[in-house]
């Protein structure tokens, strides 16, 4: 057995020296308790995120002050100085820039040690330009470096590199000045520079810690997607990557309308005679399709799985367009027990702008989907069939758009697939995520 022997001197010795390190870092501001750290070839800040969303009228905590009216962004600072108890900050005019005005919402972005942040402060007014509620996030960062050791110039080539699977990508902003190493400007301008898309922030990430990172934002012409990348600003590591969409575009545009007649009662629609309750239904769109602006019923509607469920005589027809399934729709038929059509009951999409041949094959959307997972996992299952799928489906309030997908599964091990695992849809006309889902074998999504 080594044994290691230490002298009363070599000891007290190694305690003066610890001690001055602590000294030395404290002189310079930083508490030992913050350093900063560094990990996995990443320096980082801890801290914590204050996030506050209220109704001034209906503030829950004591009695606020409200400012009297003036200029609109005076009295959102004054709102902050005056009730500076509630909120976290020191000095809300010297921590949060007024960055841009819509309708009747002001947005102020954090600013640290002279670098903007992700961190934003949104305070709308109402029509008596009163302020009727504000939405707050603020970053309280303990000790983040803010001199990037990259240039913007590397990290929008790694943006582009990441996207290199897909053609006619460019990174988005201003076109009409030159593109120079943004590096090299001073970082005050830098923060705030509207001429550019690239810009040095700082980042929470999901584990809540504070990097400093370049924002790149790329978009491919002619697609409703862009993609948000935060790189590392030491080390030129991708640190998180959003595909984002932006329906400004016609394709994926589409209507609808709600079928709902009751045979029973309404009268203007004809009624084939009795028959297979499939031919049946079937003659039934034919007959009627003015009415339910339909083209060719018996090539856009199919029978997915059991033709008729007995216990409620319903027959169930799936959307499809060229042949491609539109996912989670369907238009009802029900019969009473002696084979009448009782009631037509669903939703017809009409007018679809969306392309039906894709641009990614299933090897590339398998491909798209680990990247996208930050790993390789080798139990992966990849839909062979295409499926169409609404963004209003999972989202109601956006924009109605089709998105033309294949699902990639990608499970945590290679081992029979039980428990969770994620589902990515992937948009097989841009190569971009369209949503990804928790799942679970045992209980569907999570």
């Amino acid at each position: 057995m080594t044994r290691f022997a230490f002298s009363l001197t070599s000891i007290v010795v190694l305690i003066l020296a610890l001690i001055s390190v602590d000294n030395d870092i404290v002189a310079k501001g930083i508490n030992p308790k913050d350093r900063i750290k560094e990990q996995d070839k990443s320096v980082f800040g801890t801290g914590k995120v204050y996030t506050i969303s209220e109704s001034v009228k209906y503030y829950h905590t004591s009695a606020v002050i409200i400012p009297e009216k003036n200029d609109p962004i005076d009295m959102a600072y004054q709102f902050f100085e005056l009730n500076r108890g509630h909120f976290p900050m020191k000095n809300v005019r010297e921590e949060f820039r007024f960055t841009g005005r819509a309708e009747r919402k002001l947005t102020f972005k954090q600013v640290y040690k002279s670098v903007l942040t992700e961190a934003e402060l949104g305070v709308w007014f109402d029509d008596d330009d009163e302020i009727d509620r504000f939405e707050l996030t603020y970053y309280e960062i303990s000790a983040l470096p803010t001199s990037p050791k990259i240039g913007s110039g590397t990290a929008e080539r790694l943006a582009l590199k990441d996207l290199s699977y897909l053609k006619g990508v460019k990174i988005a902003g201003s076109q009409t000045l030159k593109k120079e190493n943004l590096s090299s400007k001073k970082l005050e301008d830098l923060s705030f520079a509207s001429d550019y898309s690239t810009r040095l922030t700082i980042w929470c990430s999901r584990e809540g810690n504070f990097h400093l990172v370049w924002a790149v934002c790329a978009q491919q012409e002619s697609s409703p997607y862009s993609w948000k990348f935060y790189i590392d600003a030491y080390y030129g590591r991708i640190l998180e990557k959003r595909d984002e969409i932006h329906p400004f575009l016609s394709v994926g545009t589409y209507k609808s309308q709600r079928i709902r007649a009751d045979l029973e009662e309404d009268t203007e629609y004809k009624i084939p005679p009795k028959d297979d309750p499939v031919e049946m239904a079937y003659r039934f769109f034919e007959l009627n399709k003015d009415s339910f602006l339909m083209n060719n019923p018996r090539n856009e509607l199919i029978v997915p799985g059991k033709v008729m469920d007995e216990k409620t005589k319903v027959v169930t027809f799936l959307q499809t367009h060229n042949g491609i399934p539109i996912w989670n729709n369907g238009i009802r038929v029900h019969f009473t027990p002696q084979g009448e059509m009782r009631i037509v009951d669903g939703v017809y999409f009409y007018d679809i702008s969306l392309p039906s041949t894709p641009t990614i094959d299933s090897a590339s959307a398998v491909k798209i989907a680990l990247q996208a997972m930050g790993s390789p996992h080798p139990k992966v299952l990849s839909a062979n069939k295409l499926m169409i799928v609404s963004s209003k489906t999972y989202h109601p309030n956006e924009a109605a758009r089709f998105h033309l997908v294949r699902i990639v599964a990608i499970f945590p091990d290679s081992a029979m697939p039980h428990g969770p695992y994620r589902q990515f849809y992937v948009d097989v006309l841009y190569g971009a995520i369209f949503r990804t889902f928790m799942m679970s074998t045992y209980w569907g999504r999570i």
